[in-house]
C-alpha cells in the first residue's frame, strides 16, 4: 500500500469520525441555536470530505466500486441539499443537476440490487440485495422531492424544515451505521450489541421529527408547533457559506 493510499484512507477515516461527532452534537443541540449551526456546518465539511475521498478511492483502487461510488455520491448529495434547504432562491440548473445525480444513483442501486439478487449468495460486494434497494428508495424519494421543488418553486416553511431534517439525518445515519454496525459485526455478540444503539438512535430521531413536522402538525393544524416556529427563523439566519440550519 503506497503512502498516498494510506494518507487518503487516513483522511477519509478521520473525516468520517469527525462527521459523526459534529453530527451528534448538532442533532442534540437546540435547533437553530449557535451550537447547532456551528457543528452542523462542520458536519457538512467533514461529510463532503469523507464521501468524495471515498468515491475517489473506490475509483482509483477499485474497492467495491458498485457500492462505494453510488453510496458516496448519494450521501454527499443528501448532505448538500439538506444543508441548503433554507435557501429561498431557486437555482433551476443546479437543482436539476442534483436531481439527476440522485436519480442516476438510485437507478444504479436498482441495477446492482437485481444483480445481487441473481447471485447464488444473494449479495454483491458483500452487501445484500436489500441494502441496494433501500438506497435506491432513498435516492428516488430525494429525486422526487427535487422535482417537486423545481416545479413548485419556493417551498413552504414546513417543507424546507422537513427537507433539511430528513436529508441531514440520513446523511448522518450512513457513517454512523457503517462505523458502529461494522464494530458490532466483528465483536462477540455480547460485546457488539451496544454498538447497535447509535444507528437506532439516529433513526428514531428521524422518525420522531418527521412525525412532529408532518403527521402531527397536519393533524393539529398549526403547521408547526411553537418550538419549531422558534427554530425556523434562527435556522434561516445560517451563514451564507453553506446556508445550513
Amino acid at each position: 500500500m503506497s503512502s498516498f493510499h494510506i494518507t487518503l484512507v487516513a483522511i477519509h477515516g478521520t473525516a468520517g469520525a469527525l462527521a459523526i461527532v459534529f453530527g451528534f452534537i448538532a442533532l442534540l443541540a437546540a435547533k437553530g441555536a449557535i451550537r447547532h449551526r456551528w457543528n452542523g456546518n462542520r458536519f457538512v465539511y467533514a461529510m463532503l470530505t469523507m464521501t468524495l475521498l471515498g468515491v475517489a478511492a473506490a475509483m482509483i483502487w477499485g474497492k467495491a466500486p458498485g457500492w462505494n461510488i453510488p453510496v458516496g455520491l448519494l450521501t454527499a448529495y443528501l448532505v448538500m441539499t439538506g444543508a441548503t434547504a433554507f435557501r429561498r432562491e431557486t437555482r433551476l440548473r443546479l437543482d436539476a443537476l442534483l436531481m439527476l445525480v440522485a436519480a442516476a444513483t438510485a437507478l444504479l442501486f436498482v441495477a446492482f440490487g437485481f444483480e445481487a439478487a441473481a447471485m447464488s449468495s444473494g449479495s454483491l460486494y458483500g452487501r445484500s440485495a436489500a441494502r441496494f434497494f433501500i438506497f435506491a428508495i432513498v435516492g428516488l424519494i430525494a429525486a422526487a422531492g427535487d422535482l417537486r421543488k423545481i416545479r413548485n418553486g419556493e417551498l413552504t416553511a414546513r417543507a424546507r424544515l422537513v427537507r433539511h431534517l430528513w436529508r441531514m439525518t440520513v446523511g448522518l445515519l450512513v457513517p454512523t451505521a457503517a462505523f458502529f454496525l461494522g464494530l458490532a459485526s466483528v465483536l462477540p455478540k455480547p460485546f457488539g450489541v451496544p454498538f447497535v444503539v447509535p444507528p437506532l438512535f439516529v433513526l428514531g430521531f428521524l422518525c420522531n421529527w418527521l412525525w412532529r413536522t408532518r403527521v402531527r402538525s397536519t393533524a393539529t393544524r398549526p403547521a408547526l408547533n411553537a418550538a419549531d416556529q422558534t427554530a425556523l427563523p434562527a435556522m434561516s439566519k445560517a451563514p451564507r457559506r453553506l446556508e445550513h440550519a
